[in-house]
């Protein structure tokens, strides 16, 4: 009997305490009955029985995207990278945390554009003028040049490049000019040489005519020392002599080629000789009349 009178009582209790329990069991908006899969964003969460608190608000995929990144110092200018930002929202309080994939390229600066190389090939005839008589006399060594109508693999023509190159230093060398076959650098003054036959007109069937011709060309440097200009100051010619076709194949030059190629550089030692001594006399000029002014 005691027994249910208790019975009923704590029924009684508990039918008062009914509304705070129905309170304690109902779930608050923010939580969730089962918890969040393994793997979704959660910033906090409480654990409640087998319930968990988490946090509703939305969150961002990773992304990548161009950003500016500032340079380590302050005297360089910011400079265009591609960054990886992964993670959440940045906010004022949390610096944005970047990772460095790549840099943007510079845009290419232009090129400046050259003007045309100048060559012999654009000399400049000029002879006997101030100009070419100062280059002339400036001159002490020089390059002996085939022209290009000279063939390399002619047999012949090697034989009479050959007494060209040995009478040339016997006759230069004289009037302090050092000659020599090769190559030239742009400032070399050449001696573009030529040689030129054709049918002789008399004499035995086959013999031909054969004459030396060349062109002095000087470089002379502009007021801008990276420019300069080829003049042609001098040219010559002179005739060797007949070779017969049988000379010719033996390769046996007559005496008189020898004889004639040492007057034509004796042609070219004079002119330069007479160079000199015109640019002294303008030179004890202008003194004279620098003394004559003081």
């Amino acid at each position: 009997m005691i027994g249910i009178i208790l019975a009923v009582a704590a029924v009684a209790a508990g039918m008062n305490q009914l509304p705070w329990l129905m309170q304690q069991l109902t779930p608050p908006a923010n939580v969730v009955a089962n918890p969040p899969l393994a793997g979704s964003p959660v910033q906090a969460q409480e654990q409640i029985g087998t319930r968990k608190l988490v946090d509703d608000t939305p969150q961002q995929s990773p992304i990548t995207q161009v950003g500016i990144v500032p340079s380590p110092s302050a005297a360089q200018p910011p400079r265009q990278e591609i960054v990886d930002w992964s993670g959440p929202p940045v906010s004022a309080e949390q610096p944005l945390n970047v990772k460095r994939i790549g840099r943007i390229p510079d845009r290419p600066k232009p090129r400046p554009v050259r003007a045309p190389e100048v060559t012999r090939d654009d000399a400049e005839e000029d002879f006997d003028s101030e100009t070419a008589q100062r280059l002339m006399a400036n001159i002490d060594s020089l390059i002996l040049l085939r022209s290009d109508e000279l063939a390399e693999n002619n047999e012949l023509i090697d034989v009479l490049w050959k007494r060209i190159v040995n009478r040339s230093k016997s006759v230069l060398e004289k009037a302090g000019i050092e000659p020599r076959a090769g190559k030239p650098n742009p400032k070399s003054p050449v001696l573009v040489i030529n040689l030129v036959s054709e049918p002789a007109e008399t004499g035995a069937e086959g013999s031909m005519i054969w004459t030396i011709t060349a062109e002095l060309i000087c470089a002379e440097a502009s007021e801008n020392s990276s420019e300069r200009r080829y003049v042609k100051v001098w040219k010559g010619e002179e005739r060797l002599g007949t070779l017969t076709e049988k000379a010719a194949e033996a390769r046996k030059i007559p005496g008189t080629f020898d004889q004639n190629i040492s007057d034509f550089f004796g042609t070219l030692r004079g002119a330069r000789n007479r160079a000199v001594r015109a640019v002294k006399k303008a030179n004890d000029s202008a003194s004279d009349s620098a003394t004559n002014d003081t």
